[in-house]
């Protein structure tokens, strides 16, 4: 089963806008979800002002937090089972 690649901008600003709380939500989630997920961080995608960016299988999502990306990966799990 292809895993979904979820990138998340660790650059200052990302940092500072919240990306270490996405990162805990992904890692937080129920084994069976979180085992679907291949989580890794990028430096920068060049879009600082509109923080936390996130690349999900290499979409770019800008100002992403919790309620987005659960969103964003609620959609993805439904179209995979």
């Amino acid at each position: 089963m292809e895993k979904i690649k979820v990138e998340l901008c660790t650059g200052t600003a990302c940092h500072l806008m919240g990306t270490y709380e996405l990162k805990e939500y992904i890692e937080n989630l129920p084994k069976d979800l979180r085992d679907q997920i291949e989580l890794s961080g990028v430096t920068c995608f060049q879009k600082c002002g509109q923080g936390p960016n996130v690349k999900i299988n290499g979409q770019l999502h800008s100002n992403v937090n919790q309620n987005v990306l659960n969103e964003l990966l609620e959609d993805l799990f439904l179209k995979k089972n």
